[in-house]
């Protein structure tokens, strides 16, 4: 079974990778320009103090972040040629599998630097520093559930298309098992 696409649903496909690409950066730049304005600071010192200081739920997440991303890195080494990763750009598939592992290495230093937060909390700029992190860690977390929710709802399809062709084989091998034994009765009738 191959995995056929239409022309137009790949431009769409094209169309929504390139904006699940670039639209997070655009709003990480965005935000890294907007802490050059005094005001800005703030506001950023004390999001970044609450992110690493342990009372956030961010530790948390990053924490079950890790374990999400080693199970759909190994979903990506184990998919087959009917996946959604067959028909990506060998370029898009060495993204999707550089994303997902820089995204187990980010959040393994934010759960790392929230554990050592009482030792680091007087260095200058490091609130910034877990604002940046952070935002590194949510928008790997967007552009990677795009394609792995595509992948996980194709495998779903090709799942369902293996159970029909079983239970097809399955009503032919009864068909021809049944023709066999009226068959073996016939020729031992005949004897």
């Amino acid at each position: 079974m191959s995995l056929k696409i239409s022309k137009n649903l790949k431009n769409r496909y094209e169309i929504m990778e390139l904006s699940v690409r670039y639209l997070p950066k655009a709003v990480f730049l965005m935000v890294v320009v907007a802490y050059l304005f005094p005001p800005a600071r703030a506001s950023y010192f004390e999001v970044g103090t609450y992110l690493i200081s342990g009372n956030s739920p961010a530790v948390t997440v990053s924490t079950v972040l890790i374990g999400i991303y080693l199970t759909l890195y190994t979903l990506m080494l184990t998919s087959d040629s009917n996946s959604i990763f067959s028909i990506l750009k060998e370029e898009t598939v060495k993204f999707i599998e550089r994303k997902t592992f820089t995204g187990i290495i980010v959040n393994m230093l934010f759960v790392l630097a929230s554990l050592l937060y009482p030792l680091i909390k007087h260095v200058q700029g490091i609130e910034l520093i877990t604002d940046i992190g952070y935002l590194y860690i949510l928008d790997n977390f967007f552009t990677l559930s795009f394609y792995y929710v595509l992948s996980l709802g194709r495998e779903k399809e090709i799942h369902a298309d293996v159970i029909k062709q079983q239970k097809r084989r399955e009503v032919e091998n009864d068909l021809l098992i049944h023709d066999l034994k009226k068959a073996l009765n016939k020729c031992m009738q005949k004897k």
